[in-house]
């Protein structure tokens, strides 16, 4: 995978900066020419530090952030908020200068169009396909499940995680239309909600459903 800056931009703010701006020069520009997320008279994109240290693995967290951050006080970009959910902390991103990549009259990125658009100076990342490791699962549903039901001890999730991992498996990793499992957190969560955790048996069945044993009778 090959990933392009402006060379006069990573002069100004470093190369980290300058790939995390040619990203959002790009999803700006796509929002903008199909008229989405369009707040307070300036086009938005939004993603977090965390997605954009998956997006360029060769950033960590920190090194996002600080990049970010220099950004916005060299005053490139601009920072809002426009999460449905309170509780939502996703940062969101416009231009202070959205004129500079797509100045009047100028035709802008059509919708599907890919980087190269642009000059071939924002190209958006797409992960290539790639399945969990089982263990991996295991241990976000160990932390998840109980918090649906507390029957759910850690044996109990991995016998059940164990199956739906191979249903998953035998089906390609597609679900019931035929489409790739992209979020397999959510599809788990969704295949295992409902289930009740006894019928893993552990042999830590919770004492309330124990069933009394008759009085032997000598």
């Amino acid at each position: 995978m090959t990933h392009h800056f402006e060379v006069g931009d990573a002069e100004k703010f470093g190369v980290n900066a300058a790939i995390i701006l040619s990203n959002i020069k790009f999803w700006i520009s796509k929002n903008r020419a199909n008229e989405k997320h369009q707040h307070e008279g300036r086009t938005w994109t939004y993603n977090s530090v965390k997605a954009f240290s998956e997006l360029f693995p060769y950033l960590t967290n920190k090194q996002v952030r600080t990049a970010i951050d220099k950004l916005v006080k060299k005053g490139v970009l601009i920072q809002g908020r426009f999460n449905k959910l309170s509780y939502d902390h996703t940062k969101w991103f416009a231009l202070a200068d959205e004129q500079t990549i797509c100045p009047q009259g100028q035709k802008v990125l059509p919708s599907g169009a890919n980087g190269f658009a642009l000059g071939g100076n924002a190209i958006p990342y797409t992960k290539p396909y790639k399945k969990p490791d089982m263990e991996e699962v295991v241990e976000y549903m160990i932390e998840k499940l109980p918090l649906i039901n507390e029957g759910w001890t850690p044996e109990r999730v991995r016998k059940a995680v164990t199956l739906k991992y191979e249903t998953c498996s035998d089906n390609g990793w597609k679900d019931g239309h035929g489409k790739k499992i992209l979020n397999w957190k959510l599809k788990f969560q969704n295949m295992l909600k409902f289930e009740k955790p006894w019928s893993y048996t552990d042999n830590t069945m919770p004492a309330t459903s124990q069933k009394p044993q008759a009085a032997r009778i000598l």
